[in-house]
């Protein structure tokens, strides 16, 4: 038997009633197979939900891969916030983590698979206290951007009173035509986008909902844009 504590980012049914829970760990994402959790009287259904927090007990039967004995909560997100944007919030990071760990990451950035569940735990707690999604969002989009080392260089940009851009194999492009997935930035917008990138104490962060979901919207352009990646949850909160 084997144990490892963990954050529940999806699950996949599979096969009649069992299910796949995939786990960030500080190790990256570890899969193991929930069997007959699908059933309403399954001692383990539970953790069909993805966003729990938990130290799991997992045993390797004779065909290969783990499985799951049992496992212990530390922390419930699901029904954490009873609103749909908080939903989607879910739905981006699950997203999120995911794409930037199996198309971005080698497997040998073991420092910043171990910080990534860190920092998504420090997201969600923040965002459940304050109730500042996008507040919480953006800084976790800001985290990830500078631990990716694809940080915006906005220099140049700080004179602009308002300018269209658009994102370009992760750089930010002048555009006399505002086209889909382009930007409108603004001196206002521009001092909000370096604040992020420049605080690394959450609480210091003082800007309003919607200047913060302009950031986060910003921040995740340039992920999109540095990997070639598409974040699909992203068009939901747009």
């Amino acid at each position: 038997m084997e144990q490892f504590v963990g954050l529940i980012i999806s699950v996949n049914k599979y096969k009649d009633n069992n299910g796949v829970i995939n786990i960030l760990t500080e190790n990256g994402i570890v899969s193991i197979l929930g069997r007959g959790i699908y059933k309403d009287d399954n001692k383990n259904h539970i953790f069909t939900n993805k966003f729990i927090y938990a130290n799991f007990d997992v045993y390797k039967g004779k065909v290969g891969g783990y499985k799951l004995r049992t496992a212990k909560i530390i922390k419930f997100y699901p029904s954490a916030i009873e609103s749909y944007e908080y939903l989607l919030a879910l739905d981006y990071l699950s997203e999120v983590v995911y794409k930037t760990i199996d198309d971005v990451l080698a497997d040998e950035d073991l420092d910043f698979k171990s910080k990534l569940l860190h920092t998504v735990i420090k997201t969600l707690d923040y965002m459940i206290e304050t109730r500042r999604i996008y507040a919480s969002l953006s800084y976790f989009s800001s985290t990830l951007i500078k631990e990716l080392g694809i940080k915006p260089n906005l220099n140049k940009l700080e004179n602009i009173e308002s300018q269209t851009y658009s994102f370009l194999n992760g750089s930010i492009v002048a555009n006399t035509k505002k086209e889909n997935n382009d930007i409108v930035l603004s001196k206002e917008n521009i001092n909000c986008i370096n604040m992020y990138l420049c605080c690394d104490n959450i609480d210091e962060i003082l800007i309003g909902e919607t200047n913060s979901k302009f950031v986060f919207i910003f921040f995740n352009r340039q992920i999109e844009s540095s990997f070639s990646i598409k974040l699909n949850s992203l068009n939901l909160i747009l």
